[in-house]
């Protein structure tokens, strides 16, 4: 599944995860938390990643990575 550039995602569920290659604390994430899809539906092809990133935070192609299965089990569109 791709998601539109700007797509609005509310977390289902509480969970932490560490990005690849970052070092330090994990982000950790509660249920209702907003995050924004920052790349293309073509660079998501491309890379096979949806990038996303905190509302009102992050800018165009930057974020974290996830695959498109996981976005679908911890997000939901808004």
């Amino acid at each position: 599944m791709q998601y539109n550039h700007g797509a609005a995602l509310v977390a289902k569920a509480a969970f932490t995860f560490k990005a690849p290659g970052a070092r330090g604390r994990p982000v950790t994430v509660k249920p209702g938390a907003r995050f924004w899809v920052t790349n293309t539906a073509q660079d998501q092809r491309r890379a096979g990643a949806v990038l996303i990133e905190r509302e009102g935070r992050g800018c165009i192609s930057h974020g974290y990575p996830f695959a498109p299965e996981t976005i679908a089990q911890l997000f939901e569109l808004a």
